[in-house]
């Protein structure tokens, strides 16, 4: 149940954490931090199943 809402969440938000640093313009897309939290919490996630 878990894997395909994180799947579904990644695909409904990619160019949030895909778009570079150096290309963004406005603030529609997330920081170098907000990417490794982001990061952080699915690799915890995906080490309790």
């Amino acid at each position: 149940i878990v894997l395909p809402l994180i799947e579904k969440y990644f695909r409904a938000h990619r160019n949030y954490f895909i778009i570079p640093s150096s290309l963004k313009v406005d603030s529609n897309y997330a920081l170098v931090k907000e990417k490794e939290m982001s990061c952080s919490l699915f690799c915890k996630l995906a080490a309790l199943l």
